[in-house]
């Protein structure tokens, strides 16, 4: 099995455990959670030694977090929009889970349930990645009408 096709297996494995929390309207999903959920489903009599489970572990937390961005994090779906060359970015403006910390974890949320404070954080989020993204527009059209033809 080549690496590729096993980060592939790694995130259907992962798939296979948030989404049923996505569609059963769970309120918070905890990457830790699911990280020992995806590592019961891959090693299910528990048979590595103590090491490799806390290294795996910690390299499944970091998968789940990473996919879970790719679905809920808002600069991550806008960024993925954008390079999938999708021109209506808010035609569903609003998602249904948004990153938060919670005890210390990064977890994601259901919208109705964030604080203030975290509905804050992600728009503070989205605004500096939408300032980042404008920058660099303008700058390249600088850079462009500044060229030597």
């Amino acid at each position: 099995m080549t690496k590729n096709s096993q980060a592939a297996q790694l995130e259907a494995i992962i798939d296979k455990v948030v989404l049923p929390l996505e569609e059963a309207g769970v309120d918070i999903i905890s990457t830790g959670m699911v990280a020992k959920s995806v590592f019961d489903l891959i090693d299910p009599k528990t048979s590595s030694p103590e090491l490799v489970q806390f290294t795996s572990t910690m390299h499944i937390k970091q998968a789940v977090r990473g996919r879970l961005a790719k679905r809920h994090d808002p600069v991550e779906v806008t960024e993925q929009k954008l390079s999938d060359g999708i021109d209506d970015l808010f035609g569903d403006s609003l998602q249904p889970y948004y990153p938060a910390r919670r005890e210390g974890e990064r977890v994601y949320a259901v919208k109705e349930i964030l604080t203030e404070l975290e509905v804050e954080a992600n728009c503070q989020r989205m605004e500096k990645a939408g300032h980042s993204l404008l920058d660099h527009a303008r700058a390249l059209r600088a850079w462009f009408a500044t060229k030597k033809a």
